[in-house]
Formats: C-alpha cells, sequence, structure tokens
C-alpha cells in the first residue's frame, strides 16, 4: 500500500520563503520564535498547531502581518 502524500500547510512555503530572503535557517527561525528545532519544523509541516505568541514573535521580528504568512490575505475577515 503507497502511503498518501499531505499536501503541505499554506504557511509551509511562506516560512520557507521569508528564510531565504533573510539569508536564515529554520533553527534560526525556531529560535526567534522560542522553540526547538524539532518543534518549528513539526509545526512548518503542519503536524502541531501553531499558538499566537509564537506566530507573533516571527510576524513582530521581520515586521510582517499575520495575515499573507500564516493564512492568505483573502482570508482576512473585512467590514464595510
Amino acid at each position: 500500500m503507497k502511503s498518501t502524500k499531505r499536501e503541505k500547510p499554506y504557511f509551509y512555503k511562506k516560512l520557507k520563503m521569508l528564510a531565504a530572503e533573510n539569508d536564515l535557517k529554520d533553527a534560526d527561525i525556531a529560535k526567534i520564535a522560542g522553540m526547538a528545532y524539532s518543534t518549528y519544523s513539526d509545526k512548518k509541516r503542519g503536524k502541531i498547531r501553531w499558538f499566537d505568541d509564537e506566530m507573533y514573535r516571527i510576524c513582530k521580528h521581520f515586521s510582517r502581518s499575520i495575515y499573507g504568512l500564516f493564512w492568505p490575505e483573502d482570508s482576512q475577515t473585512r467590514t464595510g
């Protein structure tokens, strides 16, 4: 029986691009987020959930919005 490959979460590619743009490794971003590399790796792959403070630390460090990095821009709730 063949194993089915899971689709990577939206933020996987975004975090990978962010690291490349800043010449950083996953271990560096894990440190910024305040977690072990193995935990970051699991979160990036969607195996375990992100907590608000972890996403906040990454977004604040890189001056990015949580929308567009962890969720698509069009998922942002709009009023009016």
